[in-house]
């Protein structure tokens, strides 16, 4: 049987929550914590989330950035590609036959 793999991100939906919810209505299920990471900002916490690594491993410690030769600054429009490392799906995706 094929496994799939699903990732939910909700702002301030608790782990305790989940594992109490799941205990009542979604044994099948498999819920795993994430540290939080500092700082707390949107693009922060998401490439941590999405690499399970600190701001300093992934390369994305802020929502934006001043990029002196363009002499602009970036908020909320920053690629994907900054972010460094492997997203937590690929070894997922690797393991079960598919595309990293």
């Amino acid at each position: 049987m094929k496994q799939k793999l699903l990732v939910i991100q909700a702002a301030g939906l608790g782990y305790e929550f989940l594992r109490h919810w799941q205990a009542e209505r979604l044994e099948n299920l498999e819920f795993q914590s994430c540290a939080p990471v500092f700082p707390a900002l949107t693009c922060t916490a998401q490439a941590a989330f999405r690499t399970g690594a600190d701001p300093v491993r992934q390369g994305m410690p802020a929502n934006g950035f001043y990029l002196r030769p363009e002499q602009r600054a970036h908020y909320w429009d920053q690629s994907a590609a900054w972010v460094e490392g492997p997203r937590i799906w690929s070894a997922f995706r690797a393991r079960a036959g598919g595309s990293a």
